[in-house]
């Protein structure tokens, strides 16, 4: 939690209390946390460009990773560089941090039903977001995979490629009697600036010779950044489809 302010174009992130016994916390180096729990001084200044970011920090507080008690000081200057504002896209940055085997992104359950695949995109609209982003959107919503199970209470997941693996796949639920089931779904990560969720909401049509997904995707950070698209796609299940090649 952090009070913000701004001067002569720089950004000065305070630190403040907090609440819930929450700690702030940060990236220090590749997978070392530092931080400070209730801090009460010091701040973190950037100047950002299109580009990248070059800043410097210095904090006191309580240091909270190795559970001393002592009052600390920690400073640091730092440069980084922008990799991707696609809220989507799957982004490794040159320095990753390294998870402990308790702090891995636990991975939505299975779910049972038929996998679906994209025959082709019949209409792809853009309604939130930077339409740069748009055909590597369309491109990830192509290959994505759909595992449906087209009842009443039954079960969804809806599994794109080269994506956020925080926040996809996404699994949902299956409502309506058919022969047009409604699809919903939603997956969150993180708090504050760290935050991103994304969202998945429509229709599949079994009532024709080939599926018909209707879809409406959204995504969203703690940093501002979203995309939104409005889809209509026929799908077709993996075993129609080596039926087919095999006729061929």
């Amino acid at each position: 939690m952090v009070a913000i302010a701004e001067s002569d174009g720089e950004q000065i992130l305070n630190p403040a209390p907090p609440s819930g016994g929450r700690m702030n916390a940060f990236t220090a180096t590749s997978g070392v946390l530092a931080g400070a729990y209730v801090p009460d001084g010091g701040s973190v200044r950037f100047r950002p460009s299109p580009s990248r970011i070059e800043g410097s920090l210095s904090l006191q507080g309580l240091e909270s990773i190795t559970g001393r008690t002592t009052r600390g000081t920690l400073t640091a200057t730092f440069i980084a560089q922008r990799i991707s504002d696609d809220p989507e896209a799957l982004v490794s940055s040159p320095i990753d941090p390294v998870f402990g085997s308790g702090e891995q992104p636990v991975p939505p359950p299975e779910a049972p039903g038929v996998r679906y695949t994209v025959r082709t995109i019949t209409s792809f609209i853009d309604t939130a977001g930077h339409p740069e982003f748009t055909p590597t959107a369309r491109a990830r919503f192509a290959a994505a995979v759909f595992l449906i199970n087209a009842k009443d209470g039954g079960s969804f997941r809806y599994d794109p490629p080269n994506s956020r693996t925080d926040i996809f796949p996404i699994t949902g639920t299956v409502t309506g009697s058919g022969p047009v089931f409604a699809l919903s779904g939603s997956r969150a990560t993180g708090e504050g600036a760290t935050a991103a969720s994304a969202q998945i909401g429509g229709t599949i049509d079994v009532s024709g010779p080939v599926p018909v997904v209707r879809l409406t995707l959204r995504t969203e950070t703690g940093v501002g950044s979203e995309s939104g698209y409005d889809v209509d796609a026929p799908v077709a299940s993996r075993a129609s489809a080596r039926c087919s090649r095999s006729r061929d």
